[in-house]
């Protein structure tokens, strides 16, 4: 991994707050479904979600997702290692910037919960799944067939489609499906199924 390191001693001072043991092991897990059983974020947020009591929330979070387990593999604060430059700061806020432009502390600065190899391999595991994923949509219906749900349009927009199914009402918008919606969507479904 060609990453620059971060040369001031002031990021030494910029410390993550030790998770309790409980919590280390969980995002140890998340990574290990992701590395080794190549799991996508919605399973292993249905992973998680059975066995909260293993699993648990911080205070004030309702559910685990497929976008809280994105944001926490995508992580590399649990390396140990202070990172800068993750986002594109004066273009676009949400844009990713590739992992060799991003700018590393030499020490680590936090506790370490996934070790960095472990942590990298993991971000090619999930490159590699997002590359030969099937389309959103396709993944949606599938699961709806498997259920025997049918998801049935409601109402509509030039961008956006109320779909109902299993009980539930969610939006959608027109055209390709994200895949983070697609595991968010399969979720519901499966909940109501």
């Amino acid at each position: 991994m060609a990453a620059r390191l971060l040369v001031p001693a002031a990021a030494a001072s910029w410390r993550m707050v030790a998770p309790f043991s409980r919590r280390a092991d969980t995002v140890q897990e998340v990574f290990r479904l992701r590395r080794d059983d190549r799991l996508r974020d919605g399973e292993i947020a249905r992973v998680l979600v059975a066995e909260l009591d293993r699993h648990p929330l911080a205070d004030g979070q309702v559910l685990w997702s497929a976008r809280r387990v994105r944001k926490m593999l995508a992580q590399p604060k649990y390396s140990g290692y202070q990172v800068f430059g993750r986002c594109a700061a004066r273009t676009n806020h949400s844009r990713i910037n590739p992992i060799a432009d991003w700018v590393w502390s030499r020490e680590q600065a936090h506790p370490m919960i996934v070790p960095l190899d472990e942590w990298y391999e993991t971000q090619l595991v999930t490159a590699q799944m997002q590359q030969r994923q099937a389309p959103g949509w396709d993944r949606v219906n599938e699961a709806a067939a498997q259920r025997r749900i049918q998801l049935r349009a409601v109402r509509e927009s030039d961008t956006h489609v109320l779909y109902e199914a299993a009980g539930r009402q969610f939006v959608l918008p027109r055209g390709d499906l994200p895949a983070a919606v697609a595991d968010e969507v399969i979720i519901i479904l499966e909940a109501g199924g």
